[in-house]
């Protein structure tokens, strides 16, 4: 058995309870932004609990009011092409992991989730549970990268489009009748939803929930997911250094509106 001590981490928390092992993005101040740290953190979390032979389930969450803002501006603007892949490459290897793990990942979406925090609700995580606080959306075409379409695999190509192109936020409401998560409540039900669907996968023989998680995982490798999801990563590498992606980081940390000139 191994387990994973708090104080080794800066942007997470790590916890276990008997079966349960929780992972929360602890960076509030910044509505829970991603930097490669923090996936680093969180591969480093969810590897621990993956060798822990006691955890059953992992939850996945954020701390404050938010479950996760995405990349964080502030720091990727900062990024060369060297540090940008480096981002990128971590944060394929967290969303990776998560997907092949055989330990089910439940995701407690308390708030927001935005860009690479909605991909870790509702392409990574295997079962949603959000409060009717959360709403999702992809950011990333606003912030002059490539719109992710691995939506496509659950809410069909003309939502997944919708969501990719124009970054709108989809509701809690509007996102479980897409299908797109398991269940949707209030606020004050959350904690009791999450724990209802952790015990009822606590009580069940960790062999076979692990089968079937990876029976999911080879539909989507015929369905060429990662490749998708490799294709993503080479264009959004490219975008990282055009003007457009440079102003809409700028106009993102100055709060104004930007000006894109397709370049």
């Amino acid at each position: 058995m191994s387990e994973a001590p708090r104080t080794q981490y800066e942007t997470i928390l790590y916890d276990k309870k008997g079966s349960r092992a929780t992972i929360t993005l602890n960076r509030p101040e910044r509505r829970n932004a991603t930097t490669s740290q923090m996936y680093e953190e969180v591969l480093a979390a969810a590897q621990a609990a993956e060798h822990d032979s006691d955890v059953r389930v992992v939850i996945l969450t954020g701390g404050g009011t938010a479950f996760c803002a995405g990349q964080d501006n502030s720091v990727t603007s900062q990024h060369g092409s060297v540090e940008y892949a480096r981002y990128d490459e971590v944060n394929r290897m967290v969303h990776a992991f998560l997907r092949g793990m055989s330990k089910p990942v439940v995701a407690r979406v308390n708030g927001p989730a935005a860009g690479g925090g909605c991909l870790l609700a509702l392409t990574t995580a295997d079962i949603v549970v959000a409060s009717t606080a959360a709403r999702f959306a992809l950011r990333e075409v606003a912030a002059g990268l490539s719109g992710p379409v691995r939506l496509l695999y659950s809410a069909g190509r003309p939502r997944a489009l919708f969501m990719a192109m124009t970054g709108a936020w989809v509701s809690a409401e509007q996102a479980e009748q897409w299908g797109l998560i398991y269940k949707c409540t209030t606020p004050e039900q959350l904690d009791a939803e999450v724990d209802a669907v952790a015990r009822l996968l606590e009580d069940l023989p960790p062999l076979g929930v692990a089968a079937t998680k990876e029976k999911m995982a080879f539909a989507l490798s015929l369905l060429n997911m990662e490749a998708v999801i490799d294709y993503g990563f080479r264009q959004d590498l490219f975008l990282h250094t055009t003007s457009d992606r440079k102003e809409a980081q700028r106009a993102f940390l100055e709060k104004r509106k930007p000006e894109f000139h397709g370049r």
